[in-house]
């Protein structure tokens, strides 16, 4: 798994892991605390974080999103569940709805990529960790020990495509400074 984990960071994939669900009993779980993957915490609806949250590390970002009570499918008659809907909680939860975030944010930067010149694009940086470290840090709300995102802060109702990407690169102008 370490080797699997290794490869793919050097491919620029960004990888995603759920912190654990033990409290404070226990630290985050392998894979969630290797460095360059990103560790997902869990919290409520309203951005609390989950008592089953492993203790923040201080000097990580400590990354948090809803999971807490949240409707997801499910196959009927599946664990004794007849309906098609299961109301899950988890850092396991909170963990594909950051990657999924991720993953609209670098489809985003790929469309709007197509209408700048090559030298100029985001896509290639943005599959840092660092990259996507900095865009999740900007939509985040200090939380306690916690960063929890908002994906609201960057997708607003009032911005537009070039708004959003202009916003983008001046956290990568930024890095650089």
């Amino acid at each position: 798994m370490s080797t699997a984990i290794s490869n793919a960071l050097s491919k620029r994939t960004l990888l995603f892991a759920a912190a654990s669900n033990d409290g404070a009993n226990y630290g985050r779980t392998f894979p969630a605390s290797t460095p360059g993957v990103f560790c997902i915490h869990s919290t409520d609806g309203d951005g609390n974080s989950s008592k089953f949250n492993p203790t923040a590390i201080g000097t990580d970002a400590n990354f948090s999103l809803l999971g807490e009570n949240v409707c997801s499918s499910w196959p009927a008659g599946v664990d004794k569940i007849q309906q098609s809907v299961n109301i899950m909680s988890g850092t396991s939860v909170a963990t594909p709805i950051a990657a999924g975030l991720a993953a609209s944010v670098l489809c985003f930067v790929d469309q709007q990529d197509q209408h700048v010149e090559a030298s100029k694009r985001l896509r290639t940086w943005l599959k840092e960790y660092s990259s996507m470290e900095k865009v999740f840090l900007s939509m985040a709300a200090k939380r306690g020990k916690y960063n929890y995102i908002r994906p609201h802060v960057l997708f607003s109702s009032n911005s537009t495509p070039d708004s959003v990407y202009g916003d983008i690169w001046k956290l990568k102008r930024n890095m650089y400074q």
